[in-house]
């Protein structure tokens, strides 16, 4: 499933119940970015909620989240492996060992909730390379190469077709732009009811209703 969380600038972050939801629900590792000095830092492949609430709120303190664009994503693995690298967000760059750092200063940040048809065969086939990954390396990197692309409607469309699920991007000036289908809650949007109530639990080494 995934989760994708956009908290615009001026809006208060999630709660620590609200992250330890979405931590619960979609355990395979977290991550965080937030814009700073024009450029957008990403914080990500923290497979402890421990390791990520901490993380969070120590950059929340030195930065402020409320007054920045900040995306924030907890994980469940469909192609590239359960492991750090592979945790959202990613920047916008078709260099894969910039999309697999844990941490990374770029202009731009992406998270996504769902499942890309468009390049899950290669991520089955390549394996330490989910489909998110490999969309942002091969698609959205073309896109992004584009003058004034970032906020342009026809582009979103475009990015919502090709992926048909949901996606966030934030920029370096903390504005963030997104596919259709978030739901508002106290001003954040989230890409599923995930961050509701703690939906699973674990019972002989699985994940079950």
């Amino acid at each position: 499933m995934c989760i994708a969380i956009a908290k615009p600038m001026g809006v208060d972050i999630p709660n620590d119940d609200i992250l330890t939801n979405c931590f619960n629900n979609n355990p395979d590792g977290a991550g965080f970015a937030f814009n700073h000095n024009n450029e957008v830092v990403i914080r990500k492949g923290y497979m402890k909620l421990k390791d990520f609430l901490d993380a969070f709120h120590k950059y929340d303190k030195k930065f402020d989240f409320k007054n920045r664009g900040v995306l924030i994503h907890t994980r469940i693995t469909t192609h590239g492996g359960t492991n750090p690298q592979m945790c959202h967000p990613f920047p916008i760059n078709s260099d894969e060992g910039a999309l697999k750092k844990i941490e990374y200063v770029s202009p731009y940040a992406v998270v996504h909730n769902g499942i890309i048809s468009l390049t899950s065969s290669e991520a089955t086939k390549k394996k330490d390379m989910s489909d998110t990954a490999i969309f942002v390396q091969k698609y959205l990197t073309k896109i992004a190469k584009n003058k004034k692309w970032f906020g342009n409607k026809a582009n979103m469309e475009l990015i919502e077709e090709l992926i048909d699920s949901k996606m966030a991007i934030l920029n370096g000036n903390g504005k963030i732009v997104m596919t259709s289908g978030f739901t508002e809650e106290n001003g954040v949007f989230y890409s599923n009811s995930s961050y509701k109530e703690n939906r699973y639990k674990r019972i002989y080494g699985g994940w079950a209703w």
